[in-house]
């Protein structure tokens, strides 16, 4: 059996320098619209998300399950989603390898995802 340096390790070349992420904001709002890769280098989904304070959309990447399940069911839904992310200081490559996809637009890496039932909501002193 060779030395743990040369065993292969099913990763194929060098890999590229983890994309560099600003501090860590709230943001509020819905979910539009999702896209699903299952792409031999990425899986996982971005989502169109509306800012409830400017109505601008961003664009949240993850290859998170958990965090593209929350999102899913945010579509589904149409709760609100309070949304604790880390903004990509230089845009991801586009999941698809053909280059830059954002535009001009804010992509964001998520860290927690809280769901708001609004509709259904009885504060309890009413």
């Amino acid at each position: 059996m060779p030395p743990p340096r040369d065993r292969p390790t099913g990763i194929a070349g060098p890999l590229p320098p983890p994309p560099s992420l600003g501090p860590r904001i709230v943001l509020n709002g819905h979910v539009m619209f999702i896209e699903g890769y299952a792409l031999p280098h990425f899986v996982g989904c971005h989502a169109g998300f509306v800012l409830d304070d400017t109505g601008k959309t961003v664009a949240v990447l993850t290859s998170d399950q958990r965090m593209q399940g929350l999102l899913e069911t945010a579509l589904a839904t149409g709760f609100a989603v309070q949304l604790t992310a880390q903004q990509y200081t230089k845009n991801p490559p586009d999941p698809w390898g053909s280059g830059p996809q954002w535009g001009t637009t804010e992509v964001y890496n998520p860290v927690t995802l809280i769901l708001w039932n609004f509709k259904d909501f009885k504060h309890p002193d009413a």
